[in-house]
């Protein structure tokens, strides 16, 4: 079962417990230091790797075929496939916050709809 060993090398321990940290961060923004470690505790619990592998699998089977799993395996296992691994749930929360930063920048340019008119004519 290739999917397996694909989700063993995309979700090593250690890089998934530094998103899970990045995670926590992001939802607790301006929250203590003991509600971090919670949400951290938390989301360690329920969401670890070998809570959710069998369903990881079961989702990588889905959308990829068996030749495209091995395909991704061995690009996985490749020093730049390392990296991408390493870096790649920052890169992941960059683009969000960048997505999320342009919407809130522009949202004075969002068509009103039709109920915000109907309110501000009242």
């Amino acid at each position: 079962m290739s999917a397996a060993k694909l989700v063993n090398i995309i979700y090593k321990q250690s890089e998934y417990e530094n998103m899970i940290g990045m995670v926590a961060d992001q939802i607790m923004t301006g929250q203590d230091e003991a509600d971090k470690k919670a949400m951290i505790e938390f989301l360690s619990e329920h969401v670890s790797i070998k809570k959710m592998e069998e369903d990881l699998i079961e989702i990588y089977s889905r959308y990829f075929l068996e030749n495209e799993i091995e395909d991704l395996t061995e690009f996985y296992s490749t020093p730049i496939g390392q990296k991408y691994i390493s870096v790649g749930s920052k890169l992941g929360l960059d683009v969000i916050n960048l997505v999320n930063k342009r919407i809130q920048d522009n949202l004075d340019k969002l068509p009103k709809t039709k109920e915000i008119k109907e309110d501000e004519e009242q």
